[in-house]
């Protein structure tokens, strides 16, 4: 349980390192003299890094003592944190996020890892409890980037606050001894993942659409709510709206997984968001008040984009072979959509305003829609994976 617990507290740090900069791309964007679309290209840099740190860092687990690593990581997570707020140039800033990608890659394959080496085939709870502490975490930064921005006048006290938190993360980890790594089941076979590689693709096409919408909120719902002419301490307070939303949504996903199936709550999941697309649609237009459908629906947003992951992942098991390379790949497209979306909305942003994140999130939520009504076809299609067969990573 002591184990358990240091990678609740791993996540939450991640989750507070994962949603500075939404509300702090304004001044990050006067601190280097650029364009918000320029800045915008941060999310690349840190989606890029977090590919490979996911990537290399799953082998270094595979390798190595798991808790020295995660230590390592958070060393880097401090350190980026320390230097960010007082970048002036942007390819410093790109650098810097390329490296503090690398070190948030590293900690959620580690904590997603280890957790699994811990509790083995009950790990279910522990693991949707583990996605929980990330929204709490998520929850948590843009109430203090308020806080930061009320004392000082910047954002430079969320970043500090990031790297302090860091140290005692990496002595605990330091002298907490590491789960033993249990080698891999010889039952395991890629037999079904090769028969079903259209289902896949589609599972890889729709994490790349789900993923855009949740990162997409996550990094501009601050400057979603500066558009709707908000001060920055009520637009820190719509983007705690959004991943309060995501929080409860993950701590409901905790006992709904174990009642209701996978593909029910995906469709509850593709509902939600359609309705709050709709609620922010008509929020944005000409003339019109947003008021309480501009909160709802960004509270709604995050409550529905909350589980899809963990849930989709489920749903795949169902019928599908989730081998470690099958899981690389949809961890692979999501980063893709983790840096594409953002960027995208970061190009018309300046010109368009808030009607750039209304627009194209709406665009995004219909093609994930489309791809889940596809798979949940297709799925239909293939033989259930024989329990023999079946890994759990």
């Amino acid at each position: 349980m002591v184990q358990s617990f240091s990678y609740y507290i791993a996540f939450i740090g991640l989750g507070l390192s994962s949603a500075v900069f939404g509300p702090a791309l304004t001044q990050l964007s006067a601190h280097t003299q650029v364009s918000l679309s320029s800045i915008s290209t941060i999310f690349i840099a840190n989606a890029l890094g977090r590919t490979i740190g996911s990537f290399f860092g799953g082998r270094l687990y595979d390798r190595l003592p798991g808790h020295p690593v995660l230590a390592g990581a958070f060393v880097c997570i401090a350190a980026a944190h320390v230097f960010l707020p007082t970048s002036s140039a942007l390819w410093i800033l790109l650098a810097l996020m390329f490296l503090l990608g690398l070190a948030e890659g590293t900690v959620d394959v580690g904590c997603n890892t280890l957790i699994i080496q811990v509790h083995g085939k009950n790990v279910g709870p522990y693991m949707n409890a583990l996605h929980f502490t990330f929204g709490l975490g998520a929850f948590l930064m843009p109430l203090v980037v308020a806080l930061s921005m009320n004392n000082t006048g910047d954002v430079n006290g969320a970043f500090w606050f990031m790297a302090l938190l860091s140290i005692p993360i990496v002595l605990w980890f330091l002298r907490l001894r590491s789960p033993v790594m249990r080698a891999a089941s010889p039952e395991a076979s890629s037999t079904s993942a090769r028969n079903n590689l259209g289902v896949l693709a589609l599972f890889a096409i729709f994490f790349f659409f789900f993923v855009g919408v949740e990162t997409e909120f996550g990094s501009w719902t601050f400057n979603y709510g500066k558009g709707f002419g908000f001060n920055e301490t009520n637009a820190a307070l719509l983007s705690s709206t959004y991943f309060g939303g995501f929080t409860i949504g993950r701590l409901l996903s905790i006992p709904l997984a174990a009642r209701i199936r996978p593909r029910t709550l995906l469709i509850l999941d593709v509902a939600g968001m359609v309705l709050a697309a709709g609620m922010l649609v008509v929020a944005n237009q000409p003339g019109a008040e947003p008021g309480v459908l501009l909160w709802a629906g960004i509270f709604i947003m995050g409550l529905a984009v909350a589980s899809c992951f963990p849930v989709a992942l489920s749903f795949a098991e169902e019928r599908l072979q989730v081998t470690g390379k099958v899981a690389g790949l949809f961890l692979a497209t999501a980063n893709l959509g983790v840096m594409f979306f953002p960027w995208l909305v970061g190009q018309y942003f300046e010109s368009q305003g808030s009607a750039s994140l209304t627009y194209i999130s709406a665009a995004t939520i219909g093609a994930t829609t489309v791809m889940f009504v596809l798979i949940v076809i297709a799925m239909r299609r293939v033989r259930p994976v024989a329990a023999a067969e079946s890994v759990r990573m």
